[in-house]
């Protein structure tokens, strides 16, 4: 059985407010959960095919984080680019990136700030989510790779999420949705940003599997 501190028939698991004192357990207990910073910041952002992209002139490797695509640097540093070579975006079918959080969460936007405005004339790509990494649904409409689409720096392309903008999922990924005849061209990236959705993100809904928050010694965590 699950405990329920305050006997209210709600299990602590997911009772926000485990003590019924009107406090939220997040604002009792914050470093026993999850904030929408953290989430972000242990994000992971990968290519699930390595499409012969590099950084620093190493090949990528499937399925590996990329640290230097999520470490804040949306400017030209070659040591920490993700580098893609011409005719890299292959088919409809291909996925640019894969990110993936530590707990379920909603965006608002997926951003990717680069050095090149043209990935490849005709090309669209589109931003989906999923709960296991299997099932995708669509959260975006296609957008137009060929141009930038950002307003916060002069390089960026914005997927906004217009679609499912209530449901959380821990994996995104960005899925080419249109290919024309013509190849895609080579294109370099700085890093890629999701913008948690603060209208759906609840800290208290988000437990650390341990922690330590006992104010005053009673042997209590504070949010019990």
């Amino acid at each position: 059985m699950c405990a329920d501190t305050d006997g209210d028939g709600v299990p602590d698991l997911t009772d926000l407010d485990d003590d019924n004192d009107g406090i939220l357990d997040a604002y009792e207990s914050p470093e026993c959960y999850y904030s929408a910073s953290d989430a972000t910041s242990n994000a992971t952002v990968k290519v699930s095919t390595p499409l012969a992209s590099t950084v620093n002139s190493v090949a990528v490797v499937a399925g590996a984080d990329m640290p230097t695509m999520h470490n804040g640097t949306i400017s030209t540093v070659t040591s920490e680019n993700h580098v893609f070579p011409a005719s890299a975006l292959t088919s409809t079918n291909t996925v640019i990136y894969n990110v993936a959080y530590p707990l379920p969460v909603g965006l608002t936007q997926m951003v990717v700030n680069t050095n090149t405005p043209n990935w490849g004339t005709g090309y669209f790509a589109v931003l989906e989510g999923s709960t296991d990494n299997v099932s995708y649904a669509t959260l975006s409409t296609p957008l137009d790779i060929s141009n930038n689409t950002g307003t916060l720096t002069a390089n960026q392309k914005v997927w906004n999420v217009t679609l499912n903008t209530s449901d959380l999922y821990r994996y995104y990924r960005i899925r080419v949705s249109t290919k024309p005849a013509g190849n895609s061209v080579a294109f370099t990236n700085f890093e890629v940003t999701g913008i948690i959705n603060m209208a759906t993100y609840i800290p208290s809904a988000n437990p650390k599997l341990t922690c330590a928050s006992d104010t005053d010694g009673d042997g209590l965590l504070n949010h019990s």
